[in-house]
């Protein structure tokens, strides 16, 4: 992602006019990504959700009591929960531009089905989450959830990339499951060993 957007930002040579633009606004982020690149670019943001969660971002909203009522916020989502989060900033009070930049492409049957046969058959030990959208395309499957949580909770780990992912997998019925901190792909391969390594042998 980053990489394509520095293309982008070459292609159209509006590097500078971005970073002016956002020098000029207040910013409120959620992600150690988005504080780490802000950070890179000199760029201070007015609030920061302590967990990484849009919940907790929005909880720092409504405790701001100087929010003004004629606030246009920016408003870019990842997933398909965006009428919820601008539905909550406009209760607030704020008008809501809302960005689209991801668009995720459902997954090939096949390999749903396949997936799907290798958990509820418990050929699996481990499957691995790096997104809400993801646990959603797996467990949508009305006919199989069931047979899914039932396997995730006896044998199978759900292993989550971070708190967001492991809530949605907790949110399906799963208690059997495992998430690093802070919430990175490196430190969730590093969870997954540490807990087996704890195992008894």
């Amino acid at each position: 992602m980053q990489k394509r957007w520095k293309k982008q930002q070459q292609r159209i040579n509006q590097t500078e006019n971005f970073l002016r633009s956002l020098r000029e606004r207040k910013l409120a982020i959620r992600g150690s990504k988005t504080l780490n690149w802000l950070r890179d670019h000199d760029l201070v943001p007015e609030r920061v959700s302590s967990d990484g969660t849009m919940a907790q971002l929005f909880s720092i909203f409504k405790a701001d009591a100087a929010l003004p009522a004629e606030n246009r916020v920016y408003l870019q989502v990842y997933d398909e929960d965006e009428a919820e989060l601008k539905q909550t900033l406009e209760t607030l009070g704020c008008t809501v531009y809302l960005s689209k930049p991801y668009h995720y492409e459902s997954p090939k049957k096949q390999v749903l089905k396949a997936l799907t046969g290798r958990i509820i058959s418990r050929t699996l030990d481990a499957v691995v989450f790096t997104s809400k959208t993801q646990v959603r395309n797996l467990f949508n499957q009305a006919d199989r959830k069931e047979e899914l949580v039932q396997a995730f909770n006896d044998h199978v780990l759900a292993v989550a990339v971070g708190k967001v992912t492991a809530s949605e997998i907790s949110d399906q019925g799963v208690s059997q499951l495992i998430h690093p901190d802070p919430p990175k792909m490196g430190a969730m391969i590093v969870r997954l060993d540490q807990y087996y390594e704890a195992l008894p042998q």
